[in-house]
């Protein structure tokens, strides 16, 4: 390591909050004065990302493309490792550029990675995780009590239910919201407090029909804005057991960063990466089905260990 310091450190990531979320939690653990950029490429190169770096470099946000001095700039998804890698041909060893999850091309134009281990990644340049990246710990879930302090006279045992939304791995419909309430039902006598929340990728129509049916559990219920401030972070501070739908591996992530119990309802069986990222948890017992019955244990938070060994690899100084 050179006596050099970063002028900037800088995340970059395309408008999808799971790739914000991990970008900036890793920016801002190695320094508080990170910034965040998003990056938006003409439609080809969207397409073609992170494919043909050469003519990418004009698209980059101005704190991307004009800062000068020494940059640590780090990117999540494959927008960012198309910013990345037209940054480094530009800059050279000016730009540091760490790539979080699997570029899906050469690693030649990143100088680290930081993958998680279900997407099979391995080479010298290459930091494992089990899950995503994220700013869960002591702090983080104090500081969202003291934001929602009302919630603290709210009946115990706390169950938090958090929704996302389909994809090509697991399907979350109308008939998974159905099994899900029905199973959640059968155990109402023993919940206190149930709280729901939807995701940016619940698809509207089910937004409605899931307050239906968390209405008649007499549930509290946030779909969005309209329901006032999102009280996500003290769903997860707040409860005493959480149960996360099975298609995202952010949101499972940080449930598994509480020291409470998680559980999921699996509509159809899992496959490959999703599946190798379930199959993991469960391995160490910090994921479970719906109807299992569970402990506490110890979170899994894995951004400290990786801001240590990120820092012992970097060429410059942050401070």
């Amino acid at each position: 390591m050179t006596s050099h310091r970063f002028a900037t450190v800088l995340a970059l990531s395309d408008h999808a909050a799971g790739n914000r979320r991990q970008a900036t939690a890793l920016a801002q653990a190695l320094r508080a004065d990170a910034h965040h950029a998003e990056v938006r490429f003409p439609h080809v190169s969207r397409w073609l990302a992170p494919h043909l770096p050469d003519w990418a470099m004009n698209s980059l946000p101005p704190i991307a493309r004009d800062t000068a001095g020494p940059m640590l700039a780090i990117g999540c998804g494959r927008q960012a490792a198309l910013a990345l890698r037209a940054l480094k041909r530009a800059r050279g060893r000016e730009v540091f550029a760490l790539q979080i999850l699997d570029p899906r091309c050469k690693l030649d134009d990143f100088d680290l990675l930081v993958v998680p281990e279900h997407d099979g990644l391995a080479g010298p340049k290459v930091l494992h995780t089990l899950g995503a990246l994220h700013p869960v710990d002591e702090r983080w879930l104090s500081q969202a009590r003291e934001n929602f302090p009302n919630f603290a006279g709210l009946p115990k045992p706390w169950t938090s239910v958090l929704i996302g939304g389909p994809n090509h791995a697991q399907s979350i419909d109308a008939h998974w919201l159905e099994r899900l309430f029905d199973q959640l039902a059968g155990q109402r006598d023993s919940i206190g407090t149930l709280a729901v929340s939807a995701s940016r990728r619940t698809p509207p129509k089910l937004r409605e029909l899931l307050r239906r049916h968390a209405l008649k559990l007499d549930a509290m219920v946030w779909l969005d804005d309209r329901d006032g401030p999102n009280p996500y972070p003290a769903l997860l501070a707040y409860a005493d057991r959480i149960v996360v739908s099975p298609d995202s591996v952010n949101m499972i992530s940080e449930a598994v960063a509480v020291s409470v119990p998680v559980h999921t309802l699996l509509a159809q069986p899992l496959k490959g990466k999703l599946q190798r990222f379930h199959a993991a948890l469960r391995q160490r017992g910090l994921l479970h089905d719906l109807a299992a019955c569970s402990w506490p244990r110890p979170p899994l938070r894995e951004l400290p260990a990786i801001v240590d060994e990120v820092r012992a690899r970097l060429t410059y100084t942050l401070i």
